[in-house]
């Protein structure tokens, strides 16, 4: 017999101003993206974090120069080499593009991910996201993603 364990951790609080004309999408988020206790909160900005993508071919290219990273116990530290070495892998840094914000709170304490509901068009309340989100209210504006 399978063993279920729930958690009751609060209620969300509404972050939608409207329903009319709201578009939200499915996305996969990570546990990395929830805070400290574990849980995406309501209104958390989706996307917009760092992306490091495997360099293919380094060539001969000054990775120092090139701003190339490493990856070294888990974490991604800018690369000090001068000339690309032999056994080491190099990855550029990139901004993932802002998408929307997180619809309701997700406890991610037991998935590594998980799929949440994004809203990317439609009508958010500004004073119930977070500070990250707040910043991108123009981005969002023009993706049709109102912050009222």
């Amino acid at each position: 017999m399978p063993f279920y364990t729930s958690e009751q951790f609060g209620e969300s609080l509404n972050i939608l101003e409207s329903e009319v004309g709201l578009v939200t999408k499915t996305k996969q988020a990570t546990a990395d993206m929830a805070d400290t206790d574990g849980i995406i909160k309501a209104g958390t900005l989706f996307g917009g974090g760092d992306v490091y993508t495997p360099v293919a071919e380094p060539g001969s290219e000054n990775p120092s120069a090139k701003g190339w990273y490493e990856l070294a116990d888990g974490e991604y530290t800018l690369s000090e080499d001068s000339s690309p070495q032999p056994d080491a892998t190099y990855y550029a840094k990139s901004t993932a593009p802002v998408e929307g914000v997180v619809l309701e709170d997700y406890d991610m304490t037991a998935d590594a991910a998980y799929p949440v509901a994004v809203v990317v068009a439609g009508r958010v309340r500004a004073d119930r996201v977070s500070s990250e989100a707040l910043a991108q209210k123009e981005t969002f504006a023009k993706q049709g993603l109102h912050l009222v």
